[in-house]
């Protein structure tokens, strides 16, 4: 069915799924895969649908802006123009001996080609039925990959890093007449035969590559990605209290040789987060460590693998709007008291990926942000971040987190050190949080502790911010290079108001 662009009703409102912001936008587009012919020419008739919308935006001067879960909790998703609804085009295969390069033929079933409607969890589910898995995921499952890679999605795993970390390989519509297969010189998995295959101009450029992984929606349509998997792997989760100087040594050091013997492990944890309430951290239990070991798929056998999941969310704790909505005590008391609903219950769980880190369930309106420190400051950062609690005497429902983050190949990443811990403070929308928002920037833009901060989430990012941040060299770079596959007015297609209030747009 052709696709169109639609006028919506001037009630119409775009929200995301967190609930923390609900705007505006005049044209809705949603597009439809199409089941009733090969995999090949669905996914070309859906290239070419794209290749329709970004011509109409172009004679009409508007913005174009795709989307799929809604899971930003920034408004990198948003544009009040054109929003272009991806969550269908969901077609995924394992590249073939046929359609890998020469160098790649001996690695079948490693290379998962997935377009960009795939939730993490649709990912996670048809790898695990052929014995593969990502090699990482976000605290929760429920975003489709474009968004994901597109913001920098990240977990636990220090020794992986992030979501876009495994891709290998994108596919860009990035004009009316024309889509880019775009890999990195290291990598280039797939043959000129799948490229033909799929109607793409194959361009091989690292710095293109790199700049592209994390680009916002701004360097084009990210029709699809080549991901690389890897075999199929149980996980151990440990939560657990842990005393707060232990704690924060492990944080600095990532020495776990002392948990690792307490634990009965021989091995380092594949994931290590702390969840932290910092308005009882003298009660034993105001830190809870979440760590996580992984084990080969042979071994499942040999440990007795029985999936038990602990019923608690990884990401946002939104069972705060359950207590907050009626509540009479203030949000210390409030979070001492319903300790064991916002802090993870102590126990073990086994699962596989999927298992582990699945969705979140949305009550009320979420708050959350981050941003990545150098893991030998993550202490420094966590003293800041008290102190505007102490200073201001104003408290906000949320609690605080670590978690820890390997240097990203992406150009724009905001775990961009070579070892990141990303401060995450986590819960309700409020006045108070929104307020402690602004004295988190101001605090950190005053300390010498370097940062950068999740694109993802709630941010009150301005251009001079993301150049203190990012640095005006790796800025200059990504422009560079979207100025390589965009004209001036597809850029202006490709921007919106979160690209424009960063100071990327040109």
């Amino acid at each position: 069915m052709p696709t169109k662009i639609t006028k919506v009703s001037d009630r119409t409102r775009f929200e995301n799924i967190h609930k923390n912001y609900k705007l505006p936008y005049s044209h809705k587009v949603i597009l439809k895969g199409n089941s009733e012919v090969k995999w090949d020419q669905s996914y070309k008739d859906s290239t070419q649908e794209i290749q329709k919308l970004i011509k109409m935006a172009l004679s009409s001067q508007i913005e174009l802006r795709p989307f799929g879960s809604k899971w930003s909790l920034s408004k990198a998703p948003y544009s009040k123009d054109a929003l272009v609804d991806y969550s269908d085009l969901k077609l995924k295969r394992f590249l073939t001996r046929s359609n890998l390069s020469v160098d790649f033929k001996s690695k079948t079933k490693k290379y998962l080609f997935a377009q960009c409607g795939n939730l993490i969890e649709d990912l996670s589910l048809y790898l695990e039925d052929n014995g593969r898995s990502l090699m990482t995921s976000g605290a929760s499952n429920g975003q489709t990959i474009a968004g994901a890679i597109g913001t920098g999605v990240h977990g636990s795993a220090y020794k992986v890093g992030a979501i876009q970390d495994s891709i290998v390989a994108l596919h860009i519509v990035n004009s009316d007449n024309e889509s880019l297969f775009i890999q990195h010189s290291s990598t280039v998995v797939a043959d000129q035969s799948f490229i033909d295959l799929i109607g793409a101009k194959s361009v091989v450029d690292d710095d293109l590559f790199s700049s592209a992984l994390v680009s916002f929606g701004a360097f084009g349509f990210v029709h699809g990605v080549v991901i690389e998997t890897v075999p199929l792997y149980l996980l151990k989760n440990y939560v657990l209290p842990i005393q707060k100087d232990f704690a924060f040594k492990m944080a600095k050091t990532l020495g776990f040789k002392l948990l690792n013997q307490n634990l009965g492990e021989s091995t380092d944890p594949y994931h290590f987060k702390l969840y932290i309430n910092q308005y009882d951290m003298d009660h034993k239990e105001g830190i809870r460590g979440e760590v996580i070991y992984a084990y080969g798929f042979k071994r499942d056998r040999d440990i007795g693998f029985i999936k038990s999941i602990l019923s608690y969310f990884k990401d946002i704790p939104k069972i705060l709007g359950k207590f907050t909505d009626n509540a009479n005590c203030t949000i210390p008391a409030l979070i001492k008291l319903f300790r064991n609903s916002v802090l993870p219950k102590s126990g073990i769980e086994l699962g596989h990926l999927n298992d582990i880190f699945h969705k979140t369930k949305i009550r009320g309106s979420a708050f959350s942000t981050a941003f990545a420190v150098p893991v030998d400051r993550s202490v420094d950062a966590y003293n800041l971040m008290y102190k505007i609690i102490e200073d201001t005497g104003k408290n906000i429902p949320s609690i605080f987190s670590m978690r820890f983050v390997k240097k990203s190949k992406a150009l724009m990443a905001f775990t961009k050190f070579p070892m990141s811990c990303v401060m995450g403070i986590d819960g309700l929308q409020s006045d108070s949080t929104d307020e402690y928002l602004t004295e988190l920037h101001k605090a950190l833009e005053e300390s010498d502790i370097p940062y950068a901060f999740h694109w993802g989430k709630v941010n009150n990012l301005t251009p001079e911010i993301v150049e203190k941040c990012m640095g005006t060299a790796t800025i200059s770079k990504w422009k560079e290079n979207r100025e390589k596959i965009l004209s001036p007015e597809l850029m202006k297609v490709f921007n919106n108001d979160f690209i424009r209030k960063v100071g990327l747009d040109k």
